[in-house]
Formats: C-alpha cells, structure tokens, sequence
C-alpha cells in the first residue's frame, strides 16, 4: 500500500503558516470556541495570538487567566487544518506530540478529526447536531500514572459517525510506557472505508469497525479545560485566576502534523479495468474511485499482497514483506504475466495481517524438516494447506529469547532472528523454548506492576530489552 502527502508541517518557520492552519472565529451565535470552562483564542479577537512556531516545533498554550473573564474562564489553543479530507481510499492524520512541564490536574490535550452538521438548519450548532469525528484526548488526571493498571488512564481514543456531541464510542487503551505525555510519541490514526485504526509509535492500540466516519473532516489539536461534567479529566484544584499576575500557562508542544492519503495502489490492482485504463497512474485512480467507484459499488480494497506474495514465490524471494512494491508489481507486470492474485481454495481475507513466517514453521517439527529457514516456502504452505488444516503459529519467539541469556546478547529483541535461530540451531540444540516464567517475573518487581499490569507481552519485552542487562533474572 502506497500513501503520498495532503499536508506536512514540519513547523520550520517563525510564523503559523496561514495557508494550512486558522483558528476558531467566535459569534455570538455560534460559540464554538468555548469548550468545557475554556475559551479557545480565536482569529477574530485582535487581543489572541495564535500558537507560537520556534525551534521547529508550534506550542498551544492554556492560561488560568483570561482577561475576558477574569476568574470565570481559561484561556486555551486551537488550531483547525484549512482543508478538509475526504475518506475516500484511505486517509490517516498523525502527529508528533509531548507536554510540557509544569503538569497539573485537570487539563486535555487532543489530536482529532472533525465534522459537525448544522442538522436543525438555524446557523446555530447544538448540542444534538450530529458530528464525526475520530480522536486522541490525552488527560493530565492519570499523566504521572494515577490508575494506570485500569482505565481511565492518561490516553482516550474516542469515534463519532453522525452521532451527537457526548461521550461516543470511546475506549482507553491498555496503559504502557507511551502513556509517559512528558516525552514525545507519535500518534496516528488511520481511516478506511470500512474501518478505523489507531496507532502509538506504529503500535496498534485501537481497530474500530462499527463506528466509521464518511464525512469529509478537517483535523485539529486543542489544549483545554473540561467542566464537572467530564468526570474522568476535571479536576476543582485546576482554577481560573482573577489577576493576571497570578496566571499560570501549560504548554502542548507539536512537533509535526503529518497528513496522508492511502490505499490508492490496492485500489488499482483490485480491478483489471483500472489496470487496463489507468497504468500505474495514482491521481487518476484516486478520482476514479471519488468519481465513479464510490457511486458504483466499488470497494476501496479486495487485493492481498501478502496473499500474492505468498502465492508467487520468486516475488517474495525478491521482495521480502515489502508490500507495496508487491501490489506495484503486480499492477505494472504481474497481472499483464497472468500471475495469480488469489488462490482458488482460499478466500481472500486479512488473515496474513501480522502473519510471522518464520514463527510459523518454527511450530511443527514437519514444517522445519522440510522447510528449514526457508521463509517463502513456510507462507506458500500456509496459504495452500496450513490454513485450512487448522495450523496456528504456536511458538512465541520472545518467550524462546527471553530464556536463553546467549539470544538475548546476540539479537535484542529481533523476534524474525529469535524464530530463525529456533529453525536453524536450537531444535538440533534440543533447547527450551519457554522456560522464562513471565508472571514470576512481573510479580517480582513492583514498577513493572505499576508500568504493565498484567500485559505478560510487555514484560516479557522488558526483560528482553531491560531486565536481563539490570540483572533481573534471578530465580526465573
């Protein structure tokens, strides 16, 4: 799958580019710039300025003391993208985002996308205008781990598909080390025709297929206070001062703001009239299926890479897991050579998503005797006969790593290397491929109780990457 570029904002400059971002604009009407006890600066008060670019990064700023109202209110940070985008194949709105010191209770960052109807038709948006949206909300109550073993924590994901304004469809995701808000993490979220992904540092934490937005939506971040109602974020210690000699700011530093466009390649290479008509041609693909596909029925993505990759060997000999190059290659020469793009015994589905070859073979002794390490040969089997005999990929390569001292020195936590090394030399070795007691280990040592919980993956990681070089391994 192939993505190129909507919109990129390194924030280089001195100045908020204009011809990419604006501010909210308030009416008497309309106040859609006030959120919760909060009033976001908005582009027609001559007295607000829009968040400050320096150093390569833009900062939105929450205040204790806005002069508009004294003790009533906040003063927060908006900023709205001045281009909304369409679904259509695929699209996906990352950020690059931190906190900064002094933190206090009480306070929600957000990275989200937005659409709201005026559905009564009076200019007016209330409360039961229906919206879409699709968000990140990270939330000052839980940034220093307060609960972090259950939610709520310190990151909220949230989908809206013309619903109301309230609580949607939200979800807090398992707590970990990326709910640490004071050091950066990339947050991505991705949308599809038919789903929504949510990503932290390229890790999933969220899939969401019942609640999808359709409506084209601009994206946003904001830094506010909520009101009492919102009782997972407010907080009565966080309060509006009177004096602005008194105000305290708190910062959200932005360091990119990375917009995409996706699935444009698998959309091609699902059908041979597109091939036929378009070549390899992206932007009349992508207007094609605005145009036409979506009128027509036409689904945004039937093609398996990983499915033609398993079922052309000499590709994936060639191309390894690359797949985008797969799916370029079949719309530029596979499908003019009649390569096959999908097995007749198997339909085609999402079940090689994440499908670890290697792990797969290091399973069943047979595999390993026929295969050995050979990666494209344990695929094709599992394509042609291992899923419909029921064969799961059973070895877990950090379970087999974190038992031997030596694989850890030599490879990290290189799970492809740890399956290989199983394949190649440690079945001969007759060693064990789980004799690291994982719940032992966590219940052990009290912080990674408090970082975990009872994520066994995770500490299983740690002790890989951490514990062992710490000496953690007596006992286990």
């Amino acid at each position: 799958m192939t993505n190129h570029s909507l919109l990129r904002d390194d924030f280089l400059g001195n100045n908020l580019d204009s011809a990419k971002w604006k501010l909210p604009i308030f009416t008497p009407m309309n106040n859609a710039s006030f959120l919760g006890r909060t009033q976001l600066r908005v582009s027609n008060d001559p007295n607000h300025e829009p968040p400050k670019v320096e150093n390569g990064s833009v900062t939105l700023q929450l205040d204790t003391y806005n002069p508009s109202a004294p003790g009533a209110s906040f003063l927060g940070s908006e900023l709205i993208t001045q281009e909304k985008f369409s679904i259509s194949t695929g699209m996906s709105f990352e950020a690059r985002v931190r906190l900064l010191d002094p933190i206090d209770e009480g306070m929600v960052a957000s990275l989200f996308s937005y659409e709201i109807s005026d559905t009564n038709g009076d200019g007016e948006i209330k409360a039961n205008d229906l919206h879409d949206e699709l968000t990140y909300e990270f939330l000052t109550n839980y940034v220093d781990g307060d609960d972090i073993n259950t939610p709520p924590n310190a990151i909220l994901t949230n989908a809206y598909q013309d619903m109301p304004l309230g609580a949607g469809d939200f979800l807090y995701p398992q707590a970990s080390e990326n709910d640490d808000l004071k050091t950066f993490h990339e947050f991505r979220i991705q949308l599809y025709p038919d789903r929504a992904v949510w990503y932290i540092n390229d890790q999933v934490v969220r899939r969401e297929f019942d609640t999808v937005p359709d409506e084209p939506m601009d994206v946003r971040l904001n830094f506010w206070a909520p009101a009492q109602e919102w009782q997972d974020a407010f907080s009565s210690s966080l309060i509006p001062t009177t004096a602005p000699e008194n105000n305290q700011s708190y910062r959200y530093e932005v360091d990119y703001v990375d917009v995409k466009r996706h699935g444009v390649d698998d959309y091609l290479a699902s059908y041979p009239d597109l091939i036929r008509a378009f070549g390899y041609d992206l932007h009349a693909a992508e207007t094609h299926y605005n145009v036409f596909g979506v009128n027509e029925g036409r689904v945004a993505d039937t093609f398996n890479e990983g499915l033609y990759l398993a079922l052309n060997p000499d590709l994936f000999q060639a191309f390894g897991y690359d797949l985008h190059t797969a799916t370029r290659h079949y719309i530029e020469y596979g499908y003019f050579e009649g390569r096959k793009p999908e097995s007749d015994s198997l339909e085609v589905q999402d079940f090689l998503v994440g499908f670890d070859p290697g792990a797969y073979i290091a399973s069943y002794t047979d595999l390993i005797q026929a295969f050995g390490a050979n990666l494209p040969a344990g695929l094709e089997h599992y394509i042609k006969y291992g899923y419909t005999e029921g064969r799961e990929v059973i070895f877990e390569p950090d379970n087999y790593l974190a038992s031997h001292g030596d694989l850890i020195q030599a490879f990290g936590y290189d799970l492809a290397a740890a399956s290989q090394h199983y394949i190649s030399f440690g079945t001969g070795e007759n060693r064990a491929k789980d004799s690291f007691d994982e719940i032992t280990y966590l219940n052990k040592y009290a912080d990674l109780q408090a970082a975990f919980g009872h994520d066994l993956e995770a500490a299983t990681r740690h002790f890989i990457e951490f514990g062992y070089l710490e000496g953690r391994n007596d006992g286990l």
